[in-house]
């Protein structure tokens, strides 16, 4: 008996266990590193998209205004008007993927073992699958505003051009957390700080391991979703920009498929989150469960926010 199928058992609870514990893990890591500019969070919700509605703001020098004691003058009443936004729901399929009972024998890996193992890969799967479709939305909705994309591709971004991206938020300048920029981006800007010799960032990236990015903490990716028509963008994010939300229970089975000559598991799951840009509304009417193509294109994303200082961000398009 010791060599039959049936002593081979993949348990999808298991699985679920080391799923749902590394994904939490990863999960704490990333809202505490991005500053609190991309989230990761769990909520309910049905239906293909969430809809919000808000009171839009009022200026303070039409709310607050001067009065004089000495004349009693009839006043406008302002409207106090209510607004709406969308946030689409994005649909995901985990595999199928299929492996013979006898492969994991040959190798003595236990059921336990295995189901731990993979119940981890999904998640970093879903880790690096969330954050990049969260870019994307990113890339979508910031570029639908054009006054909020500064270059064009066809230069690398320098210091100055950092410092562009954080005047569009003039005032608000502190809500700017974090910056998203790809790889080579990051070190080209760290070659021109020595190259330059500005040594108050380049001492800081020699000695001290300090971002050369004018203090501002950066997420480092390869992402797909920074290139653009010509390029790659650079993305300024201020608190809460983007919250990508764990809105449906992941599921996932594990069955033993008989029927060849080879026995076999086969394991599928699938899951749903929700995007939340800030400040910006998806067109839920015309698209729902967009593709990563979808989400990044602006004609599909449009603005709410009164100001755009309290809106996602903006966005730098660099050469490399």
């Amino acid at each position: 008996m010791a060599n039959t199928g049936d002593t081979f058992k993949i348990l999808p609870q298991i699985f679920q266990n080391a799923y749902v514990e590394q994904l939490g893990q990863m999960t704490d890591a990333f809202n505490a590193s991005s500053m609190g500019a991309i989230t990761l969070t769990s909520e309910s919700s049905l239906g293909d998209y969430e809809q919000e509605t808000f009171f839009k703001a009022l200026a303070s020098t039409d709310v607050i205004t001067h009065r004089d004691p000495t004349a009693d003058i009839a006043l406008s009443p302002l409207d106090l008007t209510q607004d709406e936004l969308f946030n689409v729901k994005i649909n995901r399929t985990y595999g199928p993927v299929r492996k013979s009972l006898d492969a994991f024998k040959k190798i003595g890996t236990t059921s336990e073992t295995f189901s731990v193992i993979t119940g981890e890969l999904v998640a970093q799967a879903v880790m690096e699958d969330q954050l990049n479709t969260a870019i994307y939305g990113l890339m979508g909705a910031i570029g639908s505003e054009a006054g909020m994309v500064l270059g064009d591709g066809l230069s690398d971004v320098a210091y100055t051009d950092i410092a562009s991206l954080m005047a569009l938020y003039g005032d608000q300048l502190g809500s700017i957390k974090l910056l998203v920029m790809h790889s080579t981006t990051y070190f080209n800007l760290m070659q021109t700080a020595i190259g330059e010799k500005l040594w108050n960032v380049a001492g800081n990236t020699i000695n001290d391991g300090a971002n050369p990015t004018l203090g501002i903490p950066t997420l480092v990716t390869d992402s797909p979703a920074l290139a653009m028509a010509a390029g790659k963008g650079v993305l300024a994010l201020t608190d809460s920009a983007i919250g990508v939300v764990d809105s449906e229970t992941t599921d996932v089975d594990i069955q033993k498929v008989l029927g060849n000559s080879n026995m076999m598991w086969l394991y599928q799951g699938e899951s749903a989150f929700n995007l939340r840009v800030k400040g910006y509304s998806f067109d839920v009417a015309s698209i729902t469960s967009p593709t990563n193509a979808e989400l990044a294109t602006t004609t599909n994303w449009s603005l709410v926010a009164n100001d755009l200082k309290f809106s996602a961000g903006g966005i730098f398009n660099t050469l490399t």
